[in-house]
Formats: structure tokens, C-alpha cells, sequence
């Protein structure tokens, strides 16, 4: 049986950032990732066939139960989410930091700027330094002509703009920021391993693994569940804790679009641009999505008549969404004999009212910035032509014919001091369970509104030092 001090289960931001400062603090730490290392031939690729396949799990679409159903993402390999997505950063919002306090008791929130800040330091955030991708400015400029508010979202990224004009932005991922120096630091990452449960035997945990159809057990003193907001309440569950584990999940769903211009818009499909628009409506953000031929054809697919048409209109779509942050949340159950998790969501009448409130202004501002038809992902709706087209499609979202997706999930194990609500402490600490703790994003109280990684990041680093100090 192998043996550490801590172990950390998943390689995503919350577990990188976790591992690393354990193992540079003097920890023997192992860290444990389900999926593989990234092959950069994959990343040369980006959004293809291949890299939905090795690099998420399910191939990039896992189903979300419910009335109006969900498909979710997540990311499967060495580094987590933080190789696949957009690398947008935000902080937590100040207002919803309060509600936390307030409604939670969540403790020490006025120290997270210093957090945030060490994060931005360490994975180099920075504005984008133009110019940015076609169809991201087209995006800010339908806003500008509405009087919509754009917002240009930092990146953790490196910027080099080659002797073409072109701006190459190189994302700083976990497996090029925190992994590295927790391996420097003497830390070991188990790939292509998955817990199956965790068990307490005399004071010691037992990480229960597979490896390559292999039983793989280590003992610990301490573990550290950063599996997601999906994969940790799951593991949880298998493992018979169950206080408030599972039960208060939020996503923030989005319906896509696909827009045709008469100019040229996709042409670098591989730099996701990085405006936002934000006044269109409470809790509705608009933004620009990836434009890969495979994806543009997977959104063409209820206009069968346009799919052998993708390479030719490629250069001329642009992907987009309106995202809301819901009233509804979800559950998360794990059922005897299943790998996989139960994922239900309800959303309200209410958030299927913005998400089609949403889809109008997209269209609204997509049409100022020259759009000449829009083709939504709503089964069974027109080409978007005209207002009347858009209020056409509008009244399917709200009939339920919506096909919504996800990438943001939080809030599955809440934290908070008030324990008949919450899952861990202010600090990732499970309630009523020795040395086992959280630090991913399943901890958030409730949804963040914007892209939840800023806010992994910084809660992740507050509670690695404050773990470090309970154990001196």
C-alpha cells in the first residue's frame, strides 16, 4: 500500500493549487487524476473530435436531468478544467461574497483579495492586448450599438503577438502553472487512476483506487476531494458522508447560437474572444464561444439542410450564448452499482423566462453588429431572420425546446459555519468528519454569476495555508 500525508484527489484548479503549496510547505503529497496528461498534438487541434474525447469526460456532453434537460461539461485530464475552457478570470463579486457571510456565515471573506491577488500573480492574468478574434468584436460591436455594457474579461494567459499582427495567447493551465511546482517540490501525480471510495481504518484514511483495472490503495492522514462539483459529492456519498452533500447544485445554462455574417469573422476559430456583455438583462451575460468546424456542424444540426454547408460558411459563423445565473438548483446522487453520478436541475418558470429574454437581446445585438441569419440551438425553430423569427424562436425556449448546455458548476457541498445548511466549514473542512476536506468548486455557497475559476483559485490557496496551519 502506498503511503503520503495528504492526498489530493483531482488536478483541476482547486487541486492543483492545493498540492502544490502542501508539497512546497514539506508535505508528501500525492495527488490522484482520472484522466491522462494532455497531448499537446490534441491542443494543436483545439475543440476537435480527439481532443473532446480524451480530454472530457463523455466526450465533452454528459446529460443533466430535468424538465428542460441540461448537457454538462467536464474536463477529464492532468490540470482539469482549467486545460479545456476559455481561461476567462473573474473574482468572486463583492455583493455575492456578503450574501455569503449573511446567509452562510462563511468567515474571513474580507481576506480574499490578498488570495486573488497571489492567483493573478502566479497564473499571470492580464487583459487580452488585440487584436482579439472577428466574431468577439463583432459581439462588442452589436453591444456598442444598442448601448449595451462590454466588458473585455481577462485571461490567464501569456500574450505574444507574432510579426503576422496575430496575437498568440498561451493559456497558463494548471499543467503549466501549480503542477509543476508541486512535481519540483517533491509531490506525485497518479494519472489515469479513479477513487472509488474512501474509507476511515484505525485514524489512517484509505484512498480506495482503480488503475488500469488494478486495485490502488493509499493510506493518509489527510485528504483533500477536489473532484468538482459532480465527481466530489459523488465520491462523498460512495463513502457514507452525506451531510448536505449533493443537494444544492447550481449551474449557470446557456443557450448557443450560431450566427451568419457577410464578412469573414472566423478566422483564428482557435482564440475564444473575450467580451462580455452584461446589461441585457438581471443575471443574463452574453459572450462569444469556440467557432472549430466540428462544433459549428454539431450546432447546425437542426438544420440538417446546412450541415454538408459547414466548411463553406464556417469563415462566416460566429458562436455565441446568453448564460443566466438560475433561481433553480440540482441534486447530485450516487446509485449503488454506478460509476456515474445522477445529475437532476430544476429550473424555474422564471429562469426559463431570461434564458429566452436572453436569446432576443443575443439576437438583438448580433443583428446590430451585421448578422444576416442566426441559427439557434432551440429544436425545432426557425432561421433567425427578423423580429419575428426571433420571437418565434423565443416562445420554444419558453414551450421547453431549449437544448441548453453548461460548463459552469459550483455549489453541490456548500461551506458556511451554519452546519444544518452547509457541507464544510469557512475553510473546506467536511463537518463532523476528522482530516477530510473539500476545495473545489462544489464549496461555493451559491452561484458566482461569472466564471467560477477566479473564485476555486482563491479559496483553494486560503484554505491550503489555513490547513498548513492546523497542522504545525
Amino acid at each position: 500500500m502506498k503511503r503520503a500525508d495528504v492526498v489530493v484527489i483531482g488536478s483541476g484548479p482547486g487541486g492543483s493549487i492545493t498540492a502544490a503549496l502542501l508539497a512546497e510547505a514539506g508535505r508528501q503529497v500525492i495527488l490522484i487524476e482520472e484522466g491522462r496528461p494532455v497531448n499537446p498534438e490534441l491542443l494543436r487541434y483545439s475543440y476537435g473530435v480527439g481532443e473532446m474525447r480524451e480530454l472530457y469526460r463523455n466526450g465533452g456532453l454528459t446529460p443533466c436531468l430535468g424538465a428542460t434537460p441540461i448537457a454538462y461539461v467536464e474536463g477529464r485530464c492532468v490540470g482539469g478544467g482549467s486545460e479545456i475552457n476559455s481561461g476567462l478570470y473573474h473574482r468572486t463579486p463583492d455583493d455575492v461574497l456578503e450574501q455569503w457571510r449573511v446567509d452562510q456565515g462563511v468567515l474571513d471573506v474580507s481576506a480574499l483579495p490578498d488570495f486573488f491577488a497571489q492567483c493573478e500573480r502566479d497564473i499571470h492574468v492580464a487583459s487580452h492586448p488585440g487584436p482579439q478574434a472577428l466574431a468577439s468584436v463583432k459581439l462588442a460591436e452589436g453591444a456598442a450599438a444598442i448601448g449595451a455594457t462590454v466588458t473585455d474579461v481577462p485571461l490567464w494567459a501569456k500574450f505574444e503577438t507574432g510579426t503576422d499582427g496575430i496575437v498568440r495567447v498561451d493559456k497558463q493551465s494548471m499543467a503549466k502553472t501549480y503542477l509543476p511546482r508541486m512535481i519540483q517540490a517533491g509531490g506525485e501525480i497518479v494519472s489515469g487512476t479513479r477513487v472509488k471510495q474512501l474509507r476511515r481504518m484505525g485514524g489512517k484514511w484509505v484512498v480506495r483506487s482503480v488503475q488500469d483495472r488494478r486495485s490502488l490503495d493509499i493510506e493518509c492522514d489527510k485528504v483533500v476531494v477536489c473532484a468538482g462539483a459532480f465527481q466530489t459529492p459523488t465520491l462523498l456519498l460512495r463513502s457514507g458522508v452525506a451531510r448536505n452533500i449533493g443537494r444544492s447544485l447550481q449551474l449557470h445554462p446557456m443557450i448557443k447560437v450560431f450566427a451568419q455574417f457577410d464578412t469573414v469573422v472566423n478566422q483564428n476559430w482557435r482564440e475564444i474572444g473575450s467580451h462580455q456583455v452584461t446589461n441585457v438583462g438581471e443575471g443574463v451575460t452574453l459572450g462569444c464561444s469556440v467557432g472549430s468546424r466540428p462544433y459549428l456542424a454539431v450546432g447546425l444540426l437542426n438544420y440538417p439542410e446546412l450541415v454538408n454547408e459547414t466548411a463553406t460558411l464556417a469563415p462566416f459563423l460566429g458562436a455565441y450564448y446568453a448564460c443566466i445565473s438560475p433561481e433553480g438548483h440540482g441534486r447530485v446522487r450516487a446509485l449503488p452499482g454506478c460509476d456515474a453520478p445522477v445529475v437532476s436541475y430544476a429550473l424555474t418558470p422564471r429562469d426559463v423566462d431570461r434564458l429566452a429574454d436572453g436569446l432576443v437581446s443575443l439576437c438583438d445585438v448580433l443583428f446590430a453588429a451585421g448578422a444576416t441569419r442566426i441559427f439557434p440551438s432551440v429544436a425545432g425553430s426557425p432561421i433567425i431572420t427578423d423580429g419575428e423569427s426571433i420571437q418565434q424562436s423565443a416562445a420554444r425556449v419558453r414551450a421547453g425546446f431549449a437544448e441548453l448546455t453548461a460548463v459552469h458548476a459550483m455549489a453541490s457541498c456548500p461551506m458556511g459555519e451554519r452546519i444544518e445548511t452547509s457541507a464544510v466549514d469557512s475553510f473546506g473542512r467536511v463537518h463532523g468528519v476528522d482530516n477530510l476536506y473539500i476545495s473545489d468548486g462544489s464549496i461555493l455557497c451559491s452561484s458566482v454569476g461569472v466564471n467560477p475559476q477566479g473564485s476555486i483559485m482563491a479559496l483553494a490557496y486560503r484554505n491550503a495555508i489555513q490547513l498548513l496551519g492546523e497542522s504545525r
